[in-house]
């Protein structure tokens, strides 16, 4: 469960976050600056959760539920909603499973994506570093910010040129 819960930590959501705009820049050939607003998104997102974690105050699980060990950065605010693993998973493996998609017009792709992050969701539970509560407010964030960002910027979501 600890490396599934990495799979939604900063550094792998960044990592394929970056992969992300990457991959867009190559298909495009050419830098905008509209290939950032997905990342725009996500800061926001992101300062959203802490602000989140700050105004309401929901206690973290205690720490005799805590199982494993921790790994990766982090920061260990007293108030745990909304999650920040899930923020970022169903944001950065929702905008994967857009483009995926997009390109091989199969079934599968959204679907896979959807049991990763109801997976990353079960561990942070099951490691008791969340509370469901808070989990379910994460993805409420994430889906939100990735709402917002298919809306204001579809193409650059779907990682499409311009010209197209």
């Amino acid at each position: 469960m600890v490396v599934i819960a990495l799979l939604g930590s900063v550094e792998v959501t960044g990592g394929v976050m970056a992969a992300l705009v990457a991959t867009a820049l190559l298909r495009r050939r050419r830098f905008s600056i509209d290939l950032l607003a997905p990342v725009a998104f996500l800061l926001v997102a992101s300062i959203i959760e802490v602000a989140g974690k700050l105004i309401i105050h929901q206690p973290s699980p205690p720490a005799t539920l805590v199982r494993g060990p921790r790994f990766g950065v982090g920061v260990s605010p007293p108030y745990s909603f909304p999650s920040g693993h899930m923020v970022r998973a169903t944001f950065v493996y929702g905008l994967v499973a857009l483009r995926l998609d997009g390109r091989f017009r199969s079934a599968w792709w959204p679907w896979l994506c959807v049991l990763l992050v109801s997976t990353i969701g079960f561990s942070r539970v099951y490691l008791g570093n969340h509370w469901p509560a808070d989990v379910a407010g994460g993805i409420l964030l994430g889906g939100a910010a990735l709402g917002l960002t298919l809306a204001l910027a579809p193409r650059a979501s779907l990682g499409e040129d311009i010209a197209t």
